[in-house]
């Protein structure tokens, strides 16, 4: 069981929802990228940074409100940062009861769920991510899944088996063309769905 969500589960987790009257450019860039991947019909989708300045679980839990949105369908925003996960010491996620996998769950808005290692988590092991990647596509119509620091395990040809595709995260006019390429190059080509510019 899930706890509930409220109003400010967002806020709580330090994430300022894009809206269209404020940022206007930003949520038309979002409402793109979140199309555009329900379009490939892409379930399971892996995001990696493309330099230590870019956050990726804020920008996956944007795209999985307007996917929700514009969709219909159920998002989970999965966590699995290798180098980083989300500690937010925030009411909802404080009393959300780990599971089997030592990962919490909670409501973030109407049909988005994020999950992320409890605190007492020390370390992801790859056949735990296998299960715990493998459990969210049989449960959400959509699974955004947070790659930081992936390369890092040396396990990330294994992972990018478990999502139908990866995207590369970017802050515009900032990350260097040589530093997208890097994060995707161990990526196979057919798995590759570009980039996202975020800023």
């Amino acid at each position: 069981m899930l706890p509930e969500h409220g109003p400010t589960a967002l806020d709580q987790l330090g994430v300022r929802q894009v809206r269209p009257d404020s940022e206007p450019d930003a949520f038309a860039e979002m409402r793109r990228v979140a199309r555009n991947l329900h379009a490939q019909g892409q379930q399971a989708v892996g995001f990696l940074p493309a330099d230590d300045d870019v956050g990726v679980c804020g920008l996956m839990i944007q795209l999985a409100l307007l996917s929700a949105e514009i969709h219909g369908v159920m998002v989970n925003v999965l966590d699995v940062n290798f180098t980083a996960p989300l500690r937010s010491e925030s009411p909802a996620l404080a009393s959300a009861v780990p599971d089997a996998f030592g990962m919490r769950t909670i409501w973030v808005a109407e049909r988005v769920t994020l999950t992320t290692p409890a605190l007492t988590t020390t370390k992801l092991v790859m056949r735990d991510v296998e299960g715990i990647i493998k459990r969210a596509r049989s449960r959400f119509g959509l699974v955004y899944v947070d790659f930081t620091g992936i390369q890092l395990w040396g396990e990330q040809l294994h992972a990018y088996d478990l999502v139908d595709g990866v995207v590369a995260a970017a802050i515009a006019n900032k990350t260097l063309e040589r530093s997208i390429t890097m994060s995707v190059r161990d990526v196979p080509l057919d798995r590759r769905l570009g980039v996202v510019l975020i800023g």
